[in-house]
């Protein structure tokens, strides 16, 4: 296990230096070959550049991408001589859910394949959901912050104001009052656009009474200025 470990935080490091080089299609591939899959057809790893109206990307971001039964990424080989699935790297739980929130936040800073992303941040919250430690816990936040914002961006509002219920569950039970000030100001935003203005003004109050409470200038100024 010490030297999956090993191994797990090389590729993190190896996909990091790739990103500052501008190799995104090679960083995904590293990130992704730890969850599952085949070397020779990752080199088909391409953008797509379309979405239609049903929040479904017209081409995944990995061409030739299934997901088995039991939910790990599986590529098919087209070379028979090269190909076959790569051996799944045994991983811990949260070191799992590190990696697909890497892969997720490539896919939705440089691709237009959020559904994909969508699916790794959905399966590092059932691998996160069950521990209660604040490592955990801190993950959750982040996780929920993108899948807040993926469903407020395509007008899934229920969705997303779903998400904001566990993401302030999440930030109390951390005791983490910076994520819970952004989510109170993510929610005003969402019921803004609902045109709910009773419980915009809730949030916005519930925001600026923990802001008043936090040793915090940075959170003061924020709300100051919101």
């Amino acid at each position: 296990m010490d030297r999956n470990k090993n191994i797990v935080h090389v590729v993190w490091t190896t996909s990091n230096q790739l990103v500052g080089c501008s190799e995104i299609k090679n960083a995904l591939k590293c990130l992704l070959m730890l969850v599952g899959g085949s070397p020779s057809t990752l080199t088909n790893l391409s953008v797509s550049t379309t979405t239609n109206n049903n929040n479904n990307s017209d081409s995944s971001v990995v061409d030739s991408t299934t997901f088995n039964n039991n939910n790990n990424l599986t590529v098919q080989s087209n070379n028979s001589r090269t190909g076959g699935e790569l051996k799944r790297i045994e991983m811990n739980n949260i070191d799992e859910a590190i990696t697909r929130i890497r892969i997720a936040e490539l896919l939705l800073q440089y691709t237009f394949n959020h559904d994909e992303a969508r699916y790794h941040l959905e399966k590092s919250v059932f691998l996160l959901d069950s521990d209660s430690t604040d490592h955990s816990m801190e993950l959750l936040c982040k996780i929920s912050s993108y899948l807040i914002d993926y469903f407020h961006t395509n007008n899934a509002f229920n969705l997303a104001k779903q998400w904001l219920k566990k993401a302030i569950k999440y930030s109390i039970s951390l005791k983490n009052n910076q994520w819970l000030l952004y989510f109170l100001i993510k929610e005003s935003h969402i019921l803004f656009r609902e045109n709910q203005p009773k419980p915009v003004f809730n949030s916005i109050d519930q925001a600026i009474k923990l802001a008043i409470n936090m040793k915090d200038t940075f959170c003061h100024v924020t709300m100051l200025g919101f």
